[in-house]
């Protein structure tokens, strides 16, 4: 948790620094929406979700590969919009429009926006009306990219800031596999900085212009920083690896239970009498080395992308699931020679040794936790907590289906792990 939080804050804290940048709005009628709401009308009172059936998928997957980001505005936030705000606004599956949101679409036109109707019947003088499909094309038109991604990818997104004499750039890979791709910023700075979300350590530095090449993992972030101070050189370029695979051996000790011969991969659920444990268990092993001269890495594998439709199956309400299973189950903490390395959970699942690792024997320990599934799933007391926490004080929460809390669970040392030397 201390990993997570320190990581959240500071992502917090960079994206409330400055101004932000969207060239794009989405608006969305209140008209339109509150008269749908509640079930009587086919909808629900979630205002998110109902927005969200109003504007397809497909409108904002395009305004990604197009290279620009956008807000979500409604007749309420036009109100304290400046009309040069956007350069662009999309009017989706709009049928009323208030005259005050009619007067600020006529004066956002005027300050040189444009307005781009799709499946909308409501009259907005210069708007242009086109179709889902044709959208891509009609952005291009009106707006230069503001971080040209090549190739486009509808997975890749991000948020852009105005900070000083700075630009700060948090792209994301919302996408279940790896992407590989070059991004060049709109931009008059010369000079740029690529940093790493989880540590906020500069990975390289380069000139912005030439464009910035990027490999993000499954839901990996990482944030450039665009300025015209020249930066300590920092090269991009990978040095040649040495890689050797932890096959062990290896041995596994649950909790506070003696340790046992163990090989990887290791599912804690295919084991008996384990399929409803949680907690922790601590693997080990050794290896010998020669002479250490370079950084040194434990990579613990790529993650697994679930078949398609797999990561729909199940899922209740506004349930959410990744469209990957990762290395480790669930979390894992690492010691090399007794000294703490740090915490992997999320992608890439990586973490650098080099200041504990030593020429001769070096000890290996790696300290998987799973979560609180697997014992949940089986504890007869929950439901009862729940009826009655629903008697007392009313219903507060959803129960979660536990029947199928181990449907997807696997716990563990998923994959062998790889010691990553690198050479000079």
């Amino acid at each position: 948790m201390p990993e997570l939080s320190r990581y959240l804050s500071r992502l917090c804290w960079l994206l409330q620094q400055g101004e932000p940048v969207a060239d794009v709005a989405v608006y969305v009628s209140n008209e339109d929406l509150f008269a749908t709401l509640g079930r009587a009308q086919g909808g629900s009172l979630d205002t998110w979700r109902e927005a969200s059936r109003r504007i397809p998928s497909a409108i904002p997957a395009t305004i990604r590969t197009a290279g620009l980001d956008y807000d979500l505005i409604d007749d309420q936030a036009v109100v304290i919009i400046p009309p040069d705000r956007y350069r662009v606004v999309i009017i989706p599956a709009t049928t009323m429009i208030l005259d005050t949101t009619a007067i600020w679409m006529d004066k956002m036109i005027a300050a040189g926006g444009s307005a781009i109707k799709i499946d909308s019947t409501v009259e907005v003088p210069g708007a242009v009306s086109v179709k889902t499909e044709g959208l891509a094309d009609a952005l291009a038109a009106a707006a230069t990219p503001d971080l040209e991604i090549s190739p486009p990818a509808p997975d890749i997104g991000f948020v852009h800031r105005l900070w000083g004499d700075a630009e700060v750039y948090l792209v994301a890979n919302t996408g279940r596999t790896v992407r590989t791709f070059s991004v060049v910023p709109r931009t008059s700075k010369r000079n740029y900085e690529q940093w790493d979300a989880i540590s906020g350590r500069v990975l390289r530095t380069g000139a912005a212009t030439a464009g910035i090449e990027l490999a993000l993992h499954p839901y990996e972030a990482t944030v450039i920083v665009l300025s015209d101070e020249l930066a300590d050189q920092v090269s991009p370029n990978a040095p040649n690896e040495r890689l050797l695979p932890l096959s062990g051996p290896w041995q596994v000790a649950y909790g506070d239970q003696p340790a046992q011969p163990v090989e990887l991969p290791h599912v804690w659920e295919d084991e008996p009498g384990r399929g409803h444990y949680s907690g922790a268990a601590t693997y080990v092993t050794s290896i010998d080395l020669g002479a250490i001269d370079g950084r040194a890495w434990i990579d613990f594998g790529d993650c697994e992308v679930h078949d398609d439709g797999a990561t729909e199956h199940g899922l209740v309400g506004p349930s959410y699931r990744v469209g990957v299973r990762a290395p480790i189950g669930e979390v894992a903490q690492l010691r090399v020679n007794g000294v703490a390395c740090g915490v992997v959970w999320a992608p890439p699942y990586r973490i650098d040794i080099s200041e504990a690792l030593r020429s001769g024997s070096n000890t290996i320990e790696i300290v998987v936790y799973n979560t609180a599934a697997n014992a949940l799933a089986a504890d007869e007391h929950i439901k009862r907590l729940a009826a009655e926490s629903e008697a007392r004080y009313g219903r507060r929460f959803r129960m979660q289906d536990l029947d199928q809390a181990m449907a997807t669970v696997r716990s563990g040392l998923l994959q062998v792990p790889t010691l990553v030397l690198h050479v000079p």
